[in-house]
């Protein structure tokens, strides 16, 4: 069943259940359970029990809560060509890699004590 002002487009998108306002582009996108106001944009993109308000870009991405964007898989390899700008907190999952320079709050960081300086 899809929903009102729901599009899908592609073999399978939206097929099973799309919620109303929801997106599904691509083979198997947002296929079954599409929450309203998600987005599926690739190939098996948010393809079971998309939440809400959230979207899912490339292939395999897959959504696990309400309110999240999620660029591809965890063997993905996303690129940022200009600058970043995060408003509150950011949690980083793996390695944290700089290629240049790091700001003076960060300089004060002591590599043996794990602490930054006041």
């Amino acid at each position: 069943n899809q929903h009102c002002n729901a599009i899908s487009i592609g073999q399978y998108a939206g097929q099973n259940e799309q919620g109303r306002r929801a997106i599904a582009i691509g083979e198997n996108a947002g296929r079954f359970y599409q929450n309203p106001y998600a987005v599926s944009v690739g190939s098996f993109a948010g393809e079971t029990s998309q939440q809400e308000y959230s979207v899912a870009l490339g292939y395999q991405s897959r959504i696990t809560r309400s309110n999240q964007i999620k660029l591809g898989r965890a063997s993905e390899y996303v690129h940022i060509p200009g600058d970043l700008w995060v408003d509150g907190s950011t949690n980083i999952g793996g390695n944290l890699v700089v290629n240049g320079t790091l700001n003076e709050a960060l300089n004060a960081y002591h590599q043996d004590s794990g602490v930054f300086d006041d």
